[in-house]
């Protein structure tokens, strides 16, 4: 075996080497005609073994085309509490209630509680104002109804970062600028190593095909069988896979 693809991406050897009595090769990993990475691995390594072998190169290919995306550690939300003030300026006693902050709250200064006020809110120990029980079940409700961050970032698109690799017409939604995507292109979405990380039979199940019919998409462009997905399955596809949602259609 001299050459292989993992789905965009494409390995294959250049030079025969013998290194410390025995027999090995230098191997290439290429995306897009471009070289990502080399390594020389022993002569006879089976294909796991080399993509395993490159695995973070991969990795680190995702990591630098994926966006980071921040998830809401929920041990470190901001808490705000009701509490009731004590006769002691700066003392604290028992807390009412609760809620997770998720937006600003203005009015709230560092200065202390004291007893001028039966209740005061309070953000993370840290920054309160005089408030009463009917003002904070208000605020509790209004920030009930603030989607947070987690829930935010999960309704974005998963595979939506693949949009930033490839041709954008390919992703027109116009039929007259759109182009069915190259077999490679395919290869982001469709099969091993592919980024959907979805075989070729279980593609065809989300646009309802045949295993059998959808390989002719995924056949090399130069091959006999090979024909164009149409406008209609590749979008559909998209939506399916997360990549680019259908007009109209929410996640």
């Amino acid at each position: 075996m001299s050459e292989f693809k993992y789905g965009p991406f494409s390995f294959e050897t250049s030079e025969k080497l013998f290194i410390h009595g025995h027999q090995s090769v230098r191997w290439h990993m290429n995306y897009g005609g471009d070289q990502l990475a080399e390594k020389v691995l022993p002569t006879g390594e089976p294909k796991t073994a080399i993509v395993e072998a490159f695995s973070s190169y991969r990795s680190s290919f995702i990591g630098q085309h994926q966006p980071q995306i921040a998830r809401v550690n929920k041990r470190d939300a901001s808490i705000a509490r009701l509490v009731t003030s004590t006769e002691t300026t700066g003392g604290i006693g028992r807390v009412i209630d609760s809620f997770t902050v998720r937006a600003p709250i203005p009015g709230l200064s560092s200065g202390l509680i004291d007893d001028r006020y039966p209740t005061w809110i309070i953000v993370d120990g840290q920054i309160n104002a005089p408030m009463s029980e009917a003002e904070f079940d208000r605020l509790k409700a209004a920030h009930a109804e603030i989607p947070d961050d987690t829930e935010i970032k999960e309704r974005q698109l998963r595979l939506g970062w693949i949009v930033g690799l490839l041709p954008g017409e390919i992703f027109s939604i116009e039929p007259e600028s759109w182009r069915a995507p190259t077999s490679w292109e395919l290869r982001h979405l469709v099969g091993e190593g592919s980024f959907s990380g979805k075989s070729g039979a279980e593609i065809a199940q989300l646009v309802g095909m045949s295993a059998t019919n959808f390989r002719k998409y995924t056949a090399s462009d130069d091959a006999k069988n090979r024909q164009a997905i149409s406008f209609a399955a590749w979008h559909l596809l998209l939506h399916r896979l997360d990549v680019q949602r259908l007009p109209g259609h929410s996640a």
